[in-house]
């Protein structure tokens, strides 16, 4: 019985925290396939289709290193949804947590971003 629970426990480990893999540099789109950039806030929203803009903004997110886990949901302080030139969108997370601005993909993890990222995302407001 106790080697059962033993060996339970040890697989748990294994599925969770302890057996999580490393994060990698994060995956954003070629910015030559990248139609459109929106902006959200909660308030506001802002579009551009302008592809110097769109190109900063993805060499700035590029920059972004690991950083660990979510935030809760609702978090988020700026949506940044990536509209393609073939269809269809992709989105990442912007917001701050314990003095660290971090930049959360969906499913795919959490990076840590330089605090520039938010005085470009002022210029294009």
């Amino acid at each position: 019985m106790r080697r059962a629970a033993l060996f339970v426990l040890m697989a748990l480990l294994l599925l969770t925290a302890c057996g999580r893999l490393e994060r990698g540099p994060i995956v954003l789109p070629d910015p030559a396939d990248v139609a459109r950039v929106v902006l959200t806030d909660g308030r506001t929203e802002v579009t551009s289709r302008d592809s110097a803009l769109i190109a900063r903004l993805l060499r700035t997110l590029e920059q972004a290193v690991p950083a660990g886990e979510a935030a809760p949901e609702e978090a988020w302080s700026v949506r940044v949804d990536f509209g393609f030139r073939s269809g269809g969108e992709s989105r990442v997370f912007l917001y701050r947590r314990g003095g660290a601005w971090l930049l959360e993909q969906p499913f795919q993890g959490v990076w840590q971003v330089d605090a520039s990222v938010w005085d470009f995302l002022k210029e294009v407001e």
